[in-house]
């Protein structure tokens, strides 16, 4: 049988069994997979155990009938004799309650002496019941929510590192991408934290969270057990993170939890609470704010061009290659070692927007020195909307960001890219790490409509719109 089978038959909750185990009153035989097999004589041995402790017979006398060194008449005997005189006992009260009640008696005036004589005072026999008989159950929902929501943003966090070294950009707004972290994430802790739980007794946010997972005699749990458990968690306790289903499961088990009924992935397995010392709060934050803090880090470290330096043209257009494919800007081209444009074989060209800029580059002993493109068009009756913002974007990041002096954090080339962004129709001129950006835009006969971009304004001057970027060093 399983535990729970045996629960139900027996009429005892788990963590009675689990504390008679603790006690050495019963001893289940184990499967292959570690889990406890029940059987009748286990079933017997509890229904006994239940009896004798409602009848009140201390823990320490079922041990000693169990193991042969008492007789059952004789426990009985002893039992009996102090149900009765804890009865006398307990009726004697009574009359003396009734009598000093028919006295009149007074607390002020009360004679505690003559009354203490009507008493035949006998220490009270305690009779206890198989519910004080259980390993203390940890409840802290929100405590054990934290840990195991560390647990997982770990998780997330190496899977997002292992997709930025593949150049995926994590920060992009895709509900698809963010759901294949998350379940990555979610396979990931269902093959670590078993191996953490056998080996160690606990995991990081466990540990912070002064939390530990042991078997019922306090032991590690065995690989196959603290799979189940994390298993049953991840599924009955967080929905496997499936959209609305998690809520659902998640506010399920902090009922049950603030309830104190044992969660469906503790039947084999106590949770165990070493502490609750102040620090612990502290160093959760600290331990979250330096998860975010790496996760940034690496995101800034794969934004960074491949080639930095005094790169070469050929360098310079394999930084743009890959920046484009990072931030997901695609034509159907990329840039060959000379800087022209080549179209994918993959991604064949569907790009709708301007002809593609031609771009010009001065290279001075294998190193760029500086590129510009031009662009211009009249009598165009279509809208104009900006001037390749996403191209001059990609040139500043591939070019200005791998000069010497560009760091992770706080970089000039991507305030250049914001005032790019900023400024679709407006000329400009910034500078960063030894390299001047200009922009020179002129147009005529054309109308800005909000959201729409740049129109032909229907007036008799021709539509014209001309610009040229450079970057050059300095």
């Amino acid at each position: 049988m399983t535990i729970k089978e045996i629960e139900a038959r027996a009429g005892m909750t788990r963590a009675n069994i689990r504390y008679y185990e603790t006690q050495g009153l019963l001893a289940p035989e184990r499967r292959e997979n570690g889990y406890r097999d029940y059987g009748e004589a286990d079933l017997s041995a509890l229904e006994k155990i239940k009896l004798l402790r409602v009848l009140g017979v201390p823990l320490e006398e079922v041990k000693a009938l169990q193991e042969g060194r008492e007789d059952l008449s004789a426990v009985l005997d002893r039992r009996a004799a102090a149900l009765e005189g804890a009865a006398a006992q307990s009726a004697r009260a009574g009359a003396v309650c009734r009598a000093m009640r028919q006295a009149g008696a007074a607390y002020d005036t009360l004679d505690a002496r003559h009354w203490l004589g009507e008493m035949e005072a006998a220490p009270p026999a305690e009779i206890p019941v198989p519910g004080t008989d259980a390993v203390p159950r940890v409840r802290s929902p929100w405590r054990r929510y934290f840990a195991r929501s560390l647990d997982l943003t770990l998780c997330n966090m190496l899977w997002g590192a292992i997709l930025s070294l593949m150049n995926v950009n994590i920060l992009q707004q895709d509900t698809v991408l963010t759901l294949i972290i998350a379940y990555l994430a979610v396979g990931t802790m269902l093959l670590l934290e078993p191996l953490l739980l056998s080996r160690f007794g606990t995991t990081p946010g466990k540990w912070i969270l002064g939390l530990s997972v042991t078997d019922a005699e306090g032991g590690h749990l065995t690989y196959g057990g603290a799979f189940s458990r994390t298993w049953t968690a991840l599924w009955r306790g967080m929905g496997l993170d499936i959209p609305f289903y998690n809520l659902f499961r998640q506010w399920k088990s902090y009922r049950a939890c603030r309830a104190g009924e044992a969660l469906d992935w503790e039947y084999d397995s106590v949770l165990v609470l070493r502490d609750e010392k102040p620090w612990r709060a502290a160093a959760y934050v600290a331990a979250r704010a330096a998860a975010l803090g790496l996760t940034l880090l690496t995101v800034a470290a794969m934004q960074m061009p491949l080639h930095r330096g005094d790169i070469s043209v050929a360098e310079f257009c394999e930084n743009y290659n890959r920046l484009a494919d990072y931030y997901g800007v695609e034509n159907g081209h990329h840039l060959d070692e000379e800087g022209r444009w080549v179209e994918d074989v993959t991604y064949p060209a569907s790009y709708s927007g301007m002809s593609l800029p031609k771009y010009t580059f001065t290279e001075v002993d294998g190193v760029m020195t500086g590129m510009r493109f031009s662009y211009g068009k009249s009598g165009s009756t279509a809208f104009w909307n900006g001037g390749y913002q996403e191209e001059m974007a990609l040139l500043v990041l591939s070019y200005v960001k791998a000069q010497s002096g560009s760091g992770l954090l706080n970089n000039a080339a991507d305030r250049m890219v914001r005032t790019i962004a900023d400024r679709p129709y407006e000329s400009f001129q910034l500078s960063g790490y030894g390299v001047n950006v200009t922009c020179e835009i002129a147009y005529s006969g054309y109308v800005d409509v909000p959201m729409m971009g740049m129109q032909p304004d229907g007036g008799e001057e021709e539509p014209h719109v001309s610009f040229s970027f450079s970057m050059e060093k300095s």
